[in-house]
């Protein structure tokens, strides 16, 4: 229960009437970007829902998305919330801390759905913002089953997507980062 303040990534400023941006290459925080915007530099507010949605399993689990994925490869801690998700067994993912606190299951199954459905694949999948906030200060509302999901970083050290000269410039196994100097 150590509280960390989460940064997604770069901030990028959209012009008033801009819904989505692109950019050229993906800067961020391996772990929390979306496929949208690592693969692909698409911006929008769904890849910030996609990296809130991240958070969110990560404090319920108490597991980092990105240590999980680099130990067990090809493995995410979105796939592994959403098999106990999925075999209706989401205590054995629960943090230990939450599980003896006086946080109650039905609060916990409602957290983890939220999380699972902030982390579709495809970004319209992904709640907006609004949505996301009403879903979790009500029991009232019904949350929608989310969708398996697929992270991209999981699949890319399976080998299921080819190496993009974006995605190997910007992320590192290793946690080192690695500069290129290119001349003109």
């Amino acid at each position: 229960m150590i509280p960390k303040i989460s940064d997604f990534g770069m901030a990028k400023l959209l012009e008033n009437d801009e819904i989505q941006s692109t950019t050229g290459k993906a800067v961020g925080t391996r772990g929390y970007m979306s496929e949208e915007y690592a693969l692909h530099g698409k911006l929008s507010e769904r890849s910030d829902i996609f990296s809130f949605g991240v958070t969110l399993l990560e404090i319920v689990t108490g597991k980092r998305n990105i240590e999980y994925c680099n130990y067990y490869r090809g493995d995410s801690l979105l796939d592994y919330v959403w098999r106990h998700f999925d075999e209706g067994n989401i205590l054995h993912v629960v943090d230990p801390n939450f599980v003896d606190s006086s946080l109650v299951e039905e609060e916990l199954w409602r957290t983890i759905q939220v999380g699972l459905l902030c982390v579709q694949n495809d970004e319209d999948d992904r709640p907006s913002t609004e949505s996301v906030a009403l879903m979790l200060s009500t029991s009232k509302m019904e949350i929608p089953l989310p969708k398996k999901p697929n992270y991209f970083y999981a699949r890319l050290i399976r080998g299921e997507i080819a190496s993009s000269s974006s995605v190997t410039e910007s992320t590192s196994i290793n946690q080192i980062t690695l500069s290129a100097i290119k001349s003109r």
